[in-house]
């Protein structure tokens, strides 16, 4: 998936640390965040546009990424990460 460059060394620590994680979004153009949107499952300013999300699926890894990330502000702080939030059908991971 393509990312904005200045999260890529995030992005591989993430990945280094996470073994299993599999990416099921990134970045999205204008026209596809507009047609999620309208079927409530994007934001108007949404990290997508701009390369600074990924959507990870749900499985073991992602879940214990997720509850590390949101209960370790160090390990947060050290990877960038500004949020991680579980949504109905994958894990959002959002950049600063």
């Amino acid at each position: 998936p393509r990312i904005d460059k200045s999260i890529s060394g995030s992005v591989q620590k993430m990945f280094n640390e996470n073994k299993d994680l599999v990416v099921t979004g990134a970045t999205r153009g204008y026209k596809l965040n507009q047609k999620l949107k309208s079927q409530g499952k994007a934001v108007k300013n949404s990290r997508h546009l701009d390369g600074k999300a990924l959507d990870l699926r749900i499985n073991p890894s992602s879940e214990r990424f997720m509850k590390r990330v949101n209960s370790d502000k160090k390990y947060k702080d050290s990877l960038g990460i500004e949020d991680v939030i579980k949504h109905h059908n994958h894990i959002h991971v959002e950049w600063k």
